[in-house]
């Protein structure tokens, strides 16, 4: 259940917050008040896609958060499984916004807007006007009848779904091999080209790098002897015969103190590191004398391995991948018509599979549709449409695919002596607003959802069907938490509780809130939805009497 909504610098709220109780809630306010900026926040909290414009001018971010309560074991399970902490039964959404990014939290620990999403169909039913529109679109119909069926459903739906994607895998390595054979000859000379070529140049990890390093010292071979050869003159001329006199000098007064000693090893110690240092550049020169034969292989084997990279990979490791790649290829390629002959066995074994499946799955659809039809015709006789009837009509797709073999279409035939139509053919908004109704009602018996929303479910309805229609909604309410956004005053008088939305100007800034009303306000605001812009006694009075007749009817509801 939706306890608690709290919007900060949202469009045009400053900040808002407002708890929610169980039963039926209804939130009615003038037109362009912000009713649509309420449940927008909502859905922006779950997860909806947000445009930076909708963040108060002035303000630096937006922010959403939502506090729900709930009893079912998938919430509890959904937490766990994610590693997100709960505490007292309570899910607290929150999502902040800012110019650049959005962050959205569940009870404080950061997640993705993917897990909102998944987390929020466990929470909360949002009806919105799109919801009508979805009716409208066959493809939709089988959802709508596999929600109300359940596991069943989703037990054959998920081993259809592993069984399709195995059948796939087979299907698309036939499809690569099962070519002419023309070009399948085409493509086993040019993988054994390029496996020879590869192999031939024995190539070894690491080999380009020490290439590199051999290159770059060979290119530079003339100046390193020139340097080393410089070097060792100015050592063994100068400075190597002025540190030995000195060395001579120093030892034959070291004897006299401890101190003369240590500055007489300090020069020795001088005096053979040059000459280490001598004898290392000799034997540099000496091991490292390049020819120019020598540069000349070098160079050569790293432009073959720098055009292998362009080819085939951009290093020595993606080049053997390569061509482990093609010989397993060619492999298939050679014995393509032992591994089609394996391949098409496998797929017709897999087919055999999933048609059992797909069978069983329409089987099961054929039977939940007798009582959901069932269900959603009495419902809709609930709801005015007196002598309606309602069916689900079933088409068999040519080949399966990951919803099964199935099309199903809703169809209505709305008075007796007509034939059924298509949802499709259902001109009037108001209509389709309680044929969805009616569908909510039925499922939600079958599921666990605690929490409803419906915006403008009273599109094209009045008088009568207004009506019928509120106390569809407090039935629905008896045992689940119903937030209703309407125009309609025969809604607004059922609520247990009720909301007004209000856009005020403060100064040269616009503000919108919400709050919830007490009784007096409440028939007060009845009059307004009746009276329009002339509120008379009278039409307090009758709004007072619509309040009472549907306090009467609330009890009366069942």
């Amino acid at each position: 259940m939706l306890l608690n909504l709290h919007v900060k610098n949202l469009a045009i709220i400053d900040e808002v917050d407002i708890d929610f109780t169980g039963g039926f809630n209804v939130l009615t306010g003038e037109t362009g008040a912000g009713k649509s900026i309420i449940l927008g926040s909502i859905n922006l909290a779950l997860g909806a896609k947000f445009s930076k414009d909708i963040i108060r001018e002035g303000a630096s971010f937006a922010l959403v958060e939502l506090v729900f309560s709930y009893s079912d074991n998938y919430v509890s399970e959904y937490l766990k499984d994610n590693d997100i902490e709960c505490e007292d039964g309570q899910v607290i959404i929150t999502r902040k916004m800012t110019s650049s990014r959005s962050v959205s939290k569940i009870n404080g620990q950061t997640v993705t807007l993917s897990m909102i999403q998944e987390l929020a169909g466990y929470l909360i039913d949002i009806h919105g006007q799109h919801d009508n529109k979805m009716l409208i679109n066959p493809n939709e119909h089988i959802n709508i009848l596999d929600a109300y069926i359940g596991q069943k459903a989703t037990d054959c739906l998920e081993k259809i779904g592993a069984l399709v994607k195995e059948y796939n895998k087979y299907r698309h390595e036939l499809e690569s091999i099962d070519i002419d054979a023309e070009k399948r000859l085409r493509e086993i000379s040019l993988l054994e080209y390029e496996i020879n070529e590869i192999d031939s140049a024995r190539l070894k990890l690491g080999e380009d790098e020490k290439l590199e390093e051999e290159y770059k010292l060979m290119s530079n071979a003339n100046n390193i002897a020139s340097a080393l050869s410089d070097a060792r003159n100015e050592l063994e001329s100068g400075c190597a015969d002025s540190v030995s006199r000195a060395a001579r000098t120093l030892i034959r007064v070291s004897d006299f103190s401890e101190e003369l000693r240590s500055i007489s090893d300090a020069v020795a110690d001088i005096e053979s590191m040059i000459g280490e240092c001598i004898r290392d550049m000799d034997g540099y020169m000496s091991e490292n004398d390049f020819s120019q034969e020598d540069f000349e292989q070098v160079e050569k084997r790293l432009d073959m391995i720098n055009g292998f990279k362009a080819k085939y990979g951009n290093s020595i490791e993606k080049i053997l991948e390569y061509r482990d790649n093609n010989s397993t290829r060619l492999e298939s390629l050679i014995n393509s018509d032992e591994r089609v002959n394996q391949l098409k066995d496998k797929l017709s074994e897999l087919e055999t599979q999933i048609n059992l499946v797909c069978d069983s799955l329409t089987r099961i659809r054929k039977e939940g549709s007798v009582s959901l039809c069932e269900g959603i015709t009495k419902a809709l006789n609930e709801l005015n449409f007196n002598d309606a009837s309602f069916k689900v009509e079933f088409e068999q797709k040519d080949r399966f695919t990951l919803c099964g073999r199935d099309n199903a279409i809703f169809v209505i035939r709305s008075n007796v002596g007509e034939g059924f139509k298509p949802l499709s053919k259902i001109a009037s908004g108001g209509e389709l607003s309680r044929v969805m109704l009616a569908i909510k009602t039925v499922i939600a018996d079958t599921q666990n959802m605690e929490s409803f929303i419906f915006d403008e479910i009273d599109a094209g309805i009045s008088g009568r069907t207004a009506q019928q229609v509120a106390l569809a909604l407090d039935r629905l309410s008896k045992n689940r938490q119903i937030i209703c956004i309407t125009h309609l005053s025969q809604l607004a008088a059922m609520a247990d509780v009720n909301y007004i939305i209000e856009k005020k100007v403060e100064g040269e800034r616009t503000f919108t809130g919400i709050r919830q009303l007490d009784e007096e306000e409440v028939t007060d605001e009845l009059a307004r939805i009746i009276g329009g812009t002339k509120i008379t006694d009278s039409v307090i009075e009758s709004a007072r009497e619509m309040r009472q007749l549907a306090r009467k009817c609330k009890k009366d509801n069942t």
